[in-house]
């Protein structure tokens, strides 16, 4: 994300999930096109946390994402479908616990499961009823939602009165 903000971007410019972004990721780790990697033969990690490695990355760098990437809070009365639309619906009403999350906890970490437990509650209001009891993977919940608030639109100012 440091490196090549564009390349990372145009990771997270595709569906998670998507053979696009099975495509992309590919491109972005194929032999000799990436300079992070420093001749490592294996990377054996999931697409879903490196997106969100690179998210996070991109979001504590403070790089503006392109205006075509900026994800406007999802319409009211339209269910939500995948966790990123979950996370999205989260974040949208709850920055200041994602910010806080971000700035507070390390991905892993044991600080990270406990701020996360504290918005389970919000948070499962906004998952779609299909995955209502389910478990998700603490840090892959970080991660879609930092690439939410990454992709957020500015935070609009309070005007003091």
């Amino acid at each position: 994300a440091g490196n090549n903000a564009e390349r990372a971007f145009a990771l997270l410019a595709t569906e998670p999930g998507s053979s696009e972004e099975q495509q992309t990721f590919r491109g972005l780790f194929a032999r000799g096109t990436n300079s992070c990697l420093h001749g490592t033969t294996l990377l054996n990690v999931t697409r879903a946390m490196v997106r969100g490695a690179i998210a996070e990355g991109l979001y504590r760098r403070g790089t503006a994402i392109p205006s075509h990437l900026v994800q406007p809070p999802l319409e009211a009365g339209v269910p939500n479908r995948t966790l990123s639309e979950a996370a999205r619906c989260y974040t949208v009403a709850h920055r200041s616990e994602v910010e806080a999350l971000v700035a507070g906890s390390r991905a892993g970490s044991r600080r990270e499961y406990e701020q996360l437990s504290a918005m389970i509650d919000g948070f499962g209001a906004c998952l779609p009823e299909t995955a209502r009891g389910r478990s998700f993977d603490p840090t892959l919940l970080r991660y879609r939602l930092v690439e939410a608030l990454l992709r957020l639109p500015p935070a609009t100012p309070v005007p003091s009165n």
